[in-house]
């Protein structure tokens, strides 16, 4: 068994046991990756903040991916793979009040990669502390722009970006 890295175009030897302790379990959701519609997972990153209070909120970043896949943490060394990394989209008329906050992610000592590697599965939910900046005659909701990498047990797919539109609800 190898571990096919396609952003690199590079192939590594991975035992049986190495694969099934990089893979994780998630649920399904309904987006393919971009570009990878038959060898990747669905990916879906769903968000949801409350009204803004002195014009600050804090979203939830809520991902979405199929059993077997993952996507690098927040924490992820930048060294191996490519780790979650969120900010505010340009135009939104927001920007981050502060480094973003995940569960604690699974972790493993060991990796193809040569160094421990962290991964979130499906259900993971991110905190994302925001507030509105420069005037705008419109209030308008947050949008996210999330770059992740998601990969398997065997591949990896190349590290892909989404604007994630953030949805009000109740307090």
């Amino acid at each position: 068994m190898s571990l096919r890295l396609l952003a690199l175009g590079l192939t590594l030897p991975l035992s049986l046991d190495a694969a099934l302790a990089a893979g994780a379990l998630a649920s399904p959701s309904r987006t393919r990756a971009a570009g990878h519609p038959r060898q990747g997972p669905t990916v879906r990153w769903d968000a949801t903040h409350t009204a803004a209070v002195h014009d600050t909120t804090v979203a939830r970043l809520t991902l979405h991916i199929d059993a077997g896949w993952h996507v690098y943490a927040l924490t992820q060394e930048p060294s191996g793979p490519y780790p979650l990394r969120i900010r505010s989209s340009e135009d939104s008329g927001w920007q981050l009040r502060g480094a973003p906050r995940g569960p604690a992610p699974e972790r493993q000592q060991t990796s193809v990669f040569g160094i421990p590697v962290e991964w979130y599965n499906s259900g993971a939910v991110i905190l994302v502390p925001l507030e509105r900046h420069g005037r705008t005659l419109f209030r308008r909701a947050p949008r996210l722009a999330v770059r992740y990498q998601a990969c398997s047990a065997t591949l990896c797919l190349p590290p892909t970006q989404v604007e994630v539109l953030s949805t009000e609800v109740a307090r």
